[in-house]
């Protein structure tokens, strides 16, 4: 897995399960048809924005805003 792959990881493995992490992560890099092997910069934005759905989902309502920021400064 690529390092920015490794730190997106780390930041939704501060909010979200293991499990629901895993599923998040796959289905988005799919979607962005971007291999975890290679996301980086360039594509962050694409599976960033295919994860915000399950954001919504997995993530508790009060951690949203934190999470968001964090994911943020991930993209800066």
């Amino acid at each position: 897995m690529s390092p920015t792959y490794e730190r997106l990881r780390g930041i939704l493995l501060r909010y979200i399960s293991a499990s629901s992490t895993e599923a998040m992560l796959q289905v988005a890099c799919r979607k962005a048809n971007v291999a975890p092997g290679d996301l980086g910069a360039p594509q962050l934005e694409a599976v960033l924005a295919e994860i915000s759905h399950g954001i919504r989902l997995f993530c508790p309502p009060e951690r949203q805003a934190e999470m968001m920021l964090a994911l943020a400064e991930l993209a800066e």
